[in-house]
């Protein structure tokens, strides 16, 4: 069964990465035959948390981050055995498709782990992505190896899954404990 998300998003077969609150699929753009990310949520809270934070990164234009391009919401419709029929929501962020995340990279490609250089190229451009974000009063709250992607188009490592992100700081800019 094909998936079509807005009339534009066609989804791959099947997920090709599962979370506790979220589906990675690969997807084709039907307008631009761009291959694409989309990421469906099952919670509306951490899609809005999400949104919210992506949405900021890219009015700002903020460098280090897997760039959004579309969002909504769909109705799914689900065929039960008893003949009813159950319509949910699917909330869904369309972004660009950057390659593996660094857990993958090592595996695959250095085994015996990073090179002290590489080490630190990594640590620099997180550090200037966490920075970044901070600067816009958002805190990531869950950076790892796994939310860390290299890009196919250069060597820059870019934060993704902003879905435990939180706000440090209320409407005036106070500070707000965690």
């Amino acid at each position: 069964m094909t998936i079509i998300l807005n009339e534009r998003w066609c989804l791959s077969e099947s997920p090709i990465a599962k979370g506790g609150v979220a589906n990675i699929f690969t997807a084709q753009d039907l307008q631009s035959d761009n291959q694409v990310i989309v990421k469906i949520n099952t919670s509306e809270e951490i899609h809005q948390r999400e949104l919210e934070t992506m949405l900021a990164i890219k009015e700002k234009n903020l460098p280090g981050f897997s760039v959004l391009i579309d969002h909504g919401i769909a109705e799914e419709e689900q065929h039960c055995n008893d003949n009813t029929m159950e319509i949910s929501k699917v909330f869904f962020i369309v972004m660009e498709q950057l390659g593996k995340n660094l857990s993958v990279i090592q595996v695959v490609h250095f085994p015996t782990g990073y090179s002290l250089k590489t080490v630190a190229q990594i640590g620099l451009q997180t550090l200037d992505a966490i920075e970044s974000l901070h600067a816009q009063g958002i805190i990531h709250c869950d950076v790892k190896p796994d939310n860390l992607c290299g890009s196919e188009f250069d060597h820059v490592i870019r934060l993704i899954d902003f879905g435990l992100s939180k706000s440090w700081r209320d409407a005036r800019g106070v500070h707000v404990p965690l």
